[in-house]
């Protein structure tokens, strides 16, 4: 692999491990999760939008539309009021890996569609690994937790309630970027405009429905920060893959930011977690590893 393309994988993998400090800060300090993600999306259209244009890529298309907003709501719901409620709930690393463990949807998918494909050795034991992970969550929740560990750092059964949810719908949003990229190949910034404007638009709305007031000043940075962040992982992810086959990417960009959240969740946030949270996220962790690589 050439310096360029290395330097590349390993930004890509720093901006996805960052997004889960910042969240992580945002709702431990009493930030609205709506309020933040709207301030988040707001950003990085702003990036991507005029970049999709100058591209000239197409926003009169209806699929790029649809997709996009498959991808947004899923998104906003998702991630934002969902996902970031476990932040509130659980510790940081298990609530890393459940998300991310949402990529067998679109691994599934592409077994199926459009080309159905014979499940091969490899992702048949991921697909295993990811479920095995799953089920150990459910069982780390229901144990006992130890004296030494903190309240933070305990998997309770309202987590992995919200957890699971968080886990089925970021399954919606990467099997609708999924699909994006099959049917609209050519328009990837457009796709990844349209989402975070529809993102945009439903967190708007949850801030009405709710009548709470706009964004706060520390919102707005934490939002601009981290939609800088996202968008600039969208590029990054676009030009390694321009560089690099997918199996090389996505293995390294989905494990190594599991590892590295959990990582900062044990070192930095002193979350003791139990041994069965560790064996659901490694489970998780090489299941979307053999995946990726045999799907």
């Amino acid at each position: 692999m050439d310096p360029m393309t290395l330097g590349l994988l390993t930004t890509t993998v720093v901006l996805a491990t960052l997004l889960w400090p910042v969240s992580r800060w945002v709702v431990r300090r009493g930030g609205r999760p709506e309020a933040f993600g709207l301030s988040t999306a707001v950003a990085a259209a702003a990036l991507t939008t005029p970049a999709a244009l100058w591209s000239g890529q197409a926003f009169d298309n209806a699929v790029v539309w649809c997709v996009g907003a498959t991808i947004g709501v899923a998104f906003a719901v998702g991630y934002f009021l969902v996902i970031m409620h476990c932040l509130r709930l659980g510790p940081t690393g298990p609530t890393a890996a459940a998300n991310n463990m949402g990529l067998v949807w679109p691994v599934v998918c592409g077994l199926v569609w459009p080309v159905p494909r014979s499940v091969g050795v490899t992702a048949a034991a991921g697909l295993t690994l990811v479920v095995a992970g799953l089920t150990l969550f459910g069982l780390a929740s229901s144990a006992t937790p130890s004296a030494a560990q903190a309240p933070a750092a305990r998997l309770s059964r309202r987590w992995l309630a919200w957890v699971l949810l968080g886990w089925a719908l970021a399954g919606v949003s990467m099997t609708a970027q999924y699909v994006g990229s099959v049917l609209v190949p050519r328009d990837p910034l457009a796709l990844t405009a349209c989402f975070y404007l529809v993102t945009a638009v439903v967190l708007a709305g949850v801030l009405l429905a709710r009548r709470q007031p706009r964004p706060s000043r520390s919102e707005m940075a934490a939002g601009a920060v981290n939609g800088l962040i996202s968008a600039a992982a969208v590029v990054t992810t676009l030009l390694t893959l321009n560089r690099a086959r997918a199996e090389v990417v996505f293995p390294v960009t989905v494990a190594m930011p599991i590892l590295l959240v959990l990582l900062l969740s044990a070192v930095v946030y002193r979350e003791r977690l139990g041994g069965l949270a560790w064996a659901a996220c490694g489970a998780g962790g090489a299941g979307l590893v053999l995946l990726t690589v045999g799907g």
